[in-house]
């Protein structure tokens, strides 16, 4: 295993030229992490267009999501089967006048890098089965955020995607996604950048180290952000 670093630059149209050969090497088992998918800046106004909305909504955890209903947790030493600190925004988008419809324009271009890495077709909308892919962010807040180790089945998702809304060395000083396979462990941190997407076997042993430890627990803008796409 090994983490290997691929440029994907663009304007306009989604490029998918160079992702059929970032796929293969993420299924043999390396980590690939595509530079500059999006520019810093763009990543900034999502995340203060998300916490602008946080601070509107209490926090809050449906027992269903519905039709544009996002919502968000805060979870510090939850009753969980993988130990974790953070806090969990689930969003659902469905009206162009969404106040995250920045984030949802994101989203959406991961969704297209999705299926170009893995030929799926599912969207953020359910199909006839009800599966669906679901927008998450994850804030990992300085003083202690983390995920401990965990995996998961690799189909149907086939690929993981994170995207990077944190800037290490200045929102965060350690706590970056960590991998493991056999006697080899990796940690992304330097290597993935604000607006860079980490590409990862969905089946890999990962982890989210702990952010910032031995701070006090700072939630807020600073600490380690970043967007997933789970299929479910």
């Amino acid at each position: 295993m090994k983490l290997v670093e691929r440029s994907l630059d663009w304007t306009g149209a989604m490029p998918v030229s160079g992702l059929a050969s970032a796929a293969e090497t993420v299924m043999a088992g390396d980590i690939v992490v595509l530079k500059r998918a999006f520019p810093e800046e763009r990543m900034e106004r999502c995340k203060r267009a998300l916490l602008d909305w946080q601070a509107r909504h209490p926090e809050s955890n449906p027992e269903r999501l519905r039709a544009n209903a996002h919502w968000w947790r805060r979870d510090v030493n939850p009753p969980s089967k993988t130990k974790h600190l953070f806090e969990t925004f689930c969003l659902v988008f469905d009206k162009a006048t969404d106040p995250l419809a920045e984030i949802a324009a994101v989203f959406e271009s991961m969704t297209g890098i999705w299926h170009a890495l893995t030929g799926r077709s599912e969207t953020m909308r359910p199909d006839a089965e009800g599966r669906m892919l679901r927008p998450q962010v994850i804030h990992y807040p300085r003083g202690g955020g983390f995920f401990d180790w965990h995996r998961h089945d690799l189909q149907p998702q086939g690929i993981g995607l994170i995207v990077g809304l944190s800037k290490c060395g200045r929102d965060f000083a350690t706590g970056g996604t960590r991998f493991r396979d056999g006697g080899t462990e990796i940690d992304t941190a330097e290597a993935h950048d604000i607006g860079d997407i980490c590409l990862f076997r969905y089946d890999l042993d990962h982890s989210v180290g702990e952010v910032d430890g031995g701070r006090p627990l700072e939630w807020g803008g600073t600490g380690r952000w970043t967007m997933v796409l789970p299929l479910m």
